[in-house]
């Protein structure tokens, strides 16, 4: 899998993803503040995307968009390792039961970090055209 940066997004008449993700969160999650407050974050990702690319993000605008993904897990599996060592825990070491003894927050991240880490090694798989029975 290469970590070289996909090419700038081509113009294409297509449906803007940010939307649909919006569309897919309200359908799937209850209103909320915290909701409302993504949905916020959402449409400012996608104003900014749209203003650095001069296009909105959509299918088949010439990106592979798992390599993309890809190389967004490894940036967020490693911000949160990192944000876990300031919070002072590292994930290796402690008892069996590791998170009885750290907040809410720590065992969120630590969980977040495993969902990324597995989140690329299958897009890895994916698109090196591996076997996901063994990912």
């Amino acid at each position: 899998m290469s970590n070289t940066p996909e090419p700038p997004p081509k113009p294409i008449n297509r449906p803007a993803s940010w939307p649909q993700v919006i569309e897919f969160l309200q359908a799937h999650f209850t209103e909320t503040p915290e909701r409302l407050a993504l949905e916020a974050a959402m449409t400012e990702r996608h104003a900014i995307g749209t203003q650095k690319y001069g296009v909105p993000l959509t299918a088949g605008n010439g990106r592979k968009h798992l390599v993309d993904a890809y190389q967004e897990a490894l940036d967020l599996a490693v911000y949160l390792r990192t944000e876990l060592e300031e919070r002072g825990f590292d994930p290796l070491k402690g008892p069996e039961n590791i998170f009885a003894q750290v907040s809410p927050e720590v065992q969120a991240i630590a969980m977040m970090l495993a969902g990324a880490v597995q989140s690329a090694l299958l897009l890895q798989t994916i698109v090196d055209g591996g076997d996901l029975t063994k990912a």
